[in-house]
């Protein structure tokens, strides 16, 4: 949550999406209801996600140290079906704050030099940014492969954003 909070990336993307879909004053109680309830509430899913996993693992004496340990209680607790959908929402929310990680970097990038970016622009229009997208990939694989442990390198970059946040805006 603190992690989540403290990382500008969220700001970057999600102001961008707001210049490219072209937000108005017309819209801030929408977005105002979606920072003061979507933040703790999503907050409190993953205290509560984290509390229900803590209870059944620690039982079992299961210290998961990586997701398959997770995604195998899935399947021992719900059988198949339930492996199939934990291995799907995993997928998906990996795969969502992968694309929202690269988006940020690539329009941050972007805005800072002053290229053309976004959907708005297409492809051909927008090459860097989209050289920056695949980029943001390729640095983020990179990373995942040298099998850096991802809760310290959390913790880092909490601390260099905190750092590096005033200087940002």
């Amino acid at each position: 949550m603190i992690a989540a909070g403290m990382m500008p990336y969220g700001i970057y993307s999600y102001s961008s999406g707001g210049i490219e879909e072209g937000w108005t004053e017309e819209q801030l109680p929408v977005n105002r209801a979606n920072a003061l309830l979507g933040f703790p509430l999503g907050g409190l899913i993953a205290v509560a996600l984290t509390v229900v996993a803590a209870q059944q693992l620690l039982a079992l004496q299961v210290t998961p140290q990586h997701l398959g340990t997770v995604l195998q209680e899935a399947l021992r607790e719900l059988g198949p079906i339930g492996f199939y959908a934990a291995v799907i929402g995993a997928f998906c929310a990996i795969g969502g704050a992968t694309l929202d990680s690269a988006f940020s970097c690539a329009y941050t990038l972007a805005q800072h030099q002053r290229w053309p970016w976004g959907k708005k622009n297409g492809l051909r229009q927008a090459k860097r940014w989209t050289a920056a997208v695949l980029g943001a990939f390729g640095i983020g694989y990179a990373i995942v492969q040298t099998r850096v442990n991802p809760v310290d390198l959390t913790e880092y970059a909490v601390i260099a954003s905190a750092v590096a946040m005033p200087l940002s805006f």
